[in-house]
């Protein structure tokens, strides 16, 4: 997860023609319910969160990637991370829904894996990522989160970057056939804290709030809804609020998910 430095600026005329639409509302809701309420919600919360995303999402019929526009964030969103002095209104969101082939289990062991540059060396210059709770008391199920910071450093367009990342790993466990018929799900989120810190020149990235949510499909796949806000400035006229960027960003999306596919493949990490 926490894919900031997977935005390559490719040829726009690789970017592809897909109009990006807005998300249905029942769908819409749900990504910044899960941005709050991988903290605040009970397992039962998230369990009706998971069938209601299964639901709105029409994954019994999802085939290929889905992608498109989300609302933004609400001030109360960002003040559940300390954040409400933000404007939620300057990071548009955008959401994807796609399908992984990997097992639940050895997707959570990538997600939770501390050297992140080494399974996606592409993404990164340096990463650095301290567990700020017990991993070991996670996959213990003793603790149903795992969190960490990340001070990492990268390249968009040439131009170099430090950041820093907040990330978190909630396990919903399998409670019963009926309120959990997909067993055991993940819920990832991760975010920015304060502003990255680029080099040179008027690139920016200002804010970063990710939020994604696995499950099983069967058939050794794994469901992935993705959903994203950010406000930056890359030049060129390629900004969050352009739909080019906004479709290279969800382009590099399905390429990580294909990148992690490879991995679970090779059995890593």
């Amino acid at each position: 997860m926490s894919r900031y430095a997977a935005v390559l600026l490719i040829p726009l005329f690789a970017t592809g023609c897909r109009n990006l639409d807005p998300a249905p509302k029942a769908l819409d809701r749900l990504f910044p319910w899960f941005f709050t309420s991988i903290e605040e919600g009970t397992d039962e919360d998230l369990a009706l969160g998971f069938r209601n995303l299964h639901k709105a999402g029409d994954i019994a019929q999802l085939d290929d990637t889905v992608d498109g526009l989300i609302s933004d964030l609400s001030k109360d969103d960002l003040r559940s991370i300390g954040l409400g002095g933000k404007s939620p209104s300057k990071a548009p969101g955008v959401f994807m829904l796609n399908t992984v082939k990997c097992s639940l289990g050895q997707l959570e062991k990538v997600l939770a894996h501390k050297a992140q540059n080494d399974l996606y060396p592409d993404a990164y210059d340096t990463y650095d990522r301290s567990f700020t709770s017990n991993k070991e008391a996670y996959f213990d199920r003793d603790e149903t989160t795992l969190t960490w910071d990340v001070d990492y450093t990268a390249t968009i367009v040439g131009k170099s970057y430090r950041s820093d990342i907040k990330g978190m790993l909630r396990y919903i466990p399998d409670i019963d056939e009926e309120e959990t018929p997909f067993g055991p799900m993940l819920v990832a989120r991760a975010y920015i804290p304060r502003p990255a810190e680029f080099e040179s020149g008027k690139t920016t990235l200002n804010q970063d709030y990710q939020i994604e949510m696995y499950y099983k499909k069967g058939r050794g796949q794994v469901v992935h809804a993705y959903g994203l806000w950010r406000e930056a400035d890359f030049g060129g006229g390629l900004n969050s609020e352009s739909e080019a960027a906004q479709r290279i960003l969800l382009n590099e999306l399905a390429a990580w998910d294909e990148e992690t596919e490879d991995l679970c493949a090779a059995g890593r990490p």
